[in-house]
């Protein structure tokens, strides 16, 4: 038994291990055109020159360490020391050559063996570190909006403004995610890369707005953002800890999904099971929970 890594040219044989060969030639291509991965990110357990299971990474540009599961191929109602072997040795991998941790995420309305899944990762050393709902807004329910608050974009301000600003909003939040993160690096190193992904994600200057109130200053932060199929994401929404619990989260998420709803087909957000003020928010708008996601994550010894 071999475990390695593929060539470029045997993009069309380990597509075969696909259920949907096809797309997954075109996703995978695309992944490797645009820098994402590349087949050194794409591994295999081989058997006499038979690939018999598989496992693909990816990465943004901007943070290159910070590497993500995007498939694995294998018999998830029961897994074999082959397919588990494969597993840890692309973990290995990575940790002996700079790489910093590894995420995974599943979404519940997309993923086959969902929970046999969800058992693998949690038993193979990727622990689970957040759940999250994803809500799509089905009918908007308008709140009065409030003239005391003024909202400045990323056209009007500088990066470096925004990234202090989002390592003050980061206090004390509700995120598990965010909360690991901070806990990792630190809180500026965490607001820094924060800015990165989400900027590698969409860049719409007008979309990412700082908040300020007449009488208190700074309030929060507002990061909107158009992915694929025409969506709009409130991908982040921050508040000062001082100021919370007053009606400021739900105004500045009324100002997003505005910004939205006329630029785009659907409206959605992802929110962590614990925040229950934002899942009240979102109850109250409009919007409706569409499905869960899972992120695991391990840290790697570099």
């Amino acid at each position: 038994m071999l475990i390695r890594t593929i060539l470029t040219e045997e993009l069309e044989r380990f597509s075969t291990l696909s259920y949907k060969p096809q797309d997954f030639v075109g996703r995978l291509s695309y992944l490797w055109e645009n820098g994402l991965s590349s087949p050194d990110m794409c591994f295999v357990a081989e058997d006499s020159n038979e690939f018999v299971s598989g496992i693909v990474y990816w990465a943004l540009p901007s943070l290159g360490n910070e590497i993500m599961l995007l498939d694995l191929f294998m018999n998830w109602e029961n897994p074999t020391p082959v397919e588990k072997l494969l597993f840890k040795h692309s973990l290995n991998f990575f940790e002996d050559n700079g790489g910093k941790r590894i995420e995974s995420r599943l979404f519940s309305d997309s993923t086959d063996f969902l929970f046999e899944k969800k058992n693998f990762f949690e038993k193979n050393g990727l622990p689970l570190i957040q759940e999250k709902k994803n809500y799509k807004l089905k009918k908007h329910i308008l709140s009065v909006n409030n003239e005391e608050f003024d909202y400045k974009t990323l056209e009007e301000i500088n990066e470096k403004e925004f990234i202090h600003a989002l390592e003050k909003v980061s206090c004390k939040t509700l995120d598990s995610y965010e909360n690991y993160l901070k806990n990792c690096d630190g809180n500026f190193k965490h607001a820094r890369d924060l800015f990165v992904a989400l900027k590698d994600i969409d860049y719409r200057k007008d979309l990412w707005k700082i908040v300020t109130h007449k009488k208190y200053g700074f309030v929060g932060v507002l990061v909107c953002q158009i992915i694929e199929d025409h969506t709009g994401l409130i991908n982040y929404i921050g508040v000062l800890p001082t100021l919370r619990n007053k009606g400021y989260g739900r105004l500045i998420f009324e100002h997003g999904v505005n910004l939205l709803k006329y630029r785009v087909d659907n409206v959605v957000m992802d929110v962590d099971v614990n925040n229950l003020p934002m899942i009240r928010i979102l109850n109250r708008s409009g919007f409706l929970r569409n499905y869960k996601v899972w992120i695991f994550k391990k840290e790697l010894k570099v």
